[in-house]
């Protein structure tokens, strides 16, 4: 074998370069290749990962804060009752993500949310309301949200289809009518006021925000003739 030169001149290919730094000639090193196992791993997408849920005080609880929420206890959406079940806490999870994507979608789409059948979502919005509101407000919202289905059931104009009228027909008009009945039926002033700013509250719970058409209705008006 012949000394080669440059970068390894005096020196046999394949000889170390430097005893303590253990640098090799460049011809004679070989490739660097990964071995599958060795391969580096890929982090996941936050955005794909499910929210984390934890146990706290024997209630499980979902932290919603890349979604734009807090740290929220895990309910049913039905019957506002809790569970000790990690799976059924992790599909309720994944369940509030989802709607949380749905409403941000039509926002984004400006679309309406999705209509539900009214007695259905009133009575979740009433079961909400009881575990973090005073019994004096969730007793008003109540009342407002009873008057509120049994004009749905009379109102001829949407069908007269009661709890199964959806609530995207919630509309500026329909409410306008609503509160008209109200008027002609001898209601007072801050009572219409007041069961305006519950509806309110529960077309916003429902993801109309600014759309809400309690909003712009006119109290103590006339019925239309």
């Amino acid at each position: 074998m012949t000394p080669e030169t440059g970068a390894c001149r005096g020196r046999l290919r394949g000889s170390n370069l430097n005893a303590l730094s253990g640098a090799m000639c460049p011809e004679s090193s070989p490739p660097l290749t990964y071995l599958p196992h060795m391969a580096p791993e890929r982090k996941r997408s936050s955005r794909d990962s499910p929210p984390r849920t934890f146990l706290d005080r024997g209630v499980w609880k979902a932290d919603f804060r890349r979604w734009g929420k807090g740290r929220v206890v895990l309910r049913d959406p039905n019957t506002g009752e809790t569970t000790e079940s990690k799976e059924v806490a992790l599909r309720w999870a994944l369940d509030e993500v989802d709607r949380i994507r749905d409403e941000a979608r039509g926002r984004q789409l400006k679309l309406g949310p999705k209509g539900r059948p009214l007695g259905e979502a009133a009575d979740q919005w009433y079961q909400q309301r009881c575990i973090s509101r005073p019994a004096t407000t969730t007793g008003g919202n109540q009342s407002a949200l009873n008057a509120l289905r049994r004009f749905a059931a009379a109102d001829r104009e949407s069908g007269r289809k009661g709890d199964q009228l959806h609530t995207d027909r919630l509309t500026r008009v329909f409410l306008q009518r609503f509160f008209d009945s109200l008027a002609a039926d001898g209601y007072a002033g801050n009572t219409l006021a007041s069961y305006r700013q519950g509806i309110s509250a529960f077309l916003r719970w429902l993801g109309y925000g600014n759309k809400n058409g309690a909003l712009v209705v006119e109290l103590n008006k006339r019925p239309h003739e």
